[in-house]
């Protein structure tokens, strides 16, 4: 079988190496300690949101809608402000308001609410029945206080709580800076 003349085997390389030739990173490229912050940034923020969370009345569809209405103020703001300083790519942009800026503006704003709260006040109820539920025990009370409100009800076998009785449940409440009551305190007497 006869050689291609060198040429031509010069030309089927480029043309091979054309087709597999990925973009190289930009010299200039300034996302790196962007991308470190945001990761890091949002375990953080993950943590005391979950940590926060437990101490606040709101039920997860609540705390969804808070986040949903910070992923869509970040996308507000436009990507063009932002390449005027870094090499954002849309991705790196999509990928910073999803896992930057949402979290950690809700867990700052979680941190703000219980910074600045108000003098605790205590709600008591009677207990009208216990029901055991896996590793909780989740009251009904007289009224239906709080019957939409399960997370509220429940007491769990790791919660700290004050135990005197099973008669009467109370639950010490500060108002937080941004309107989001705080659970101080669970007791049963």
């Amino acid at each position: 079988m006869p050689r291609k003349p060198q040429h031509l085997r010069q030309q089927a390389l480029e043309k091979r190496q054309a087709r597999i030739h990925l973009p190289k990173q930009e010299e200039n490229d300034n996302m790196h300690p962007i991308h470190v912050i945001m990761v890091v940034g949002y375990f953080v923020s993950c943590f005391m949101i979950y940590n926060f969370f437990q101490d606040v009345e709101l039920s997860a569809f609540q705390l969804l809608k808070i986040f949903c209405l910070l992923v869509g103020i970040g996308f507000l703001i436009p990507i063009k402000l932002y390449r005027k300083k870094l090499t954002m790519s849309m991705y790196e942009y999509i990928f910073f308001n999803l896992l930057g800026f949402s979290t950690i503006s809700c867990a700052l704003l979680f941190l703000l609410n219980a910074s600045f709260k108000d003098a605790t006040y205590e709600e008591t109820y009677r207990i009208t029945d216990i029901e055991r539920i896996h590793k909780a025990y989740i009251l009904s009370l007289e009224e239906d206080a709080y019957a939409d409100k399960e997370y509220l009800r429940i007491i769990r076998d790791k919660d700290n709580i004050e135990k005197r009785g099973n008669q009467f449940y109370s639950i010490s409440f500060s108002d937080g800076f941004l309107g989001v009551r705080i659970i101080e305190k669970k007791r049963l007497h």
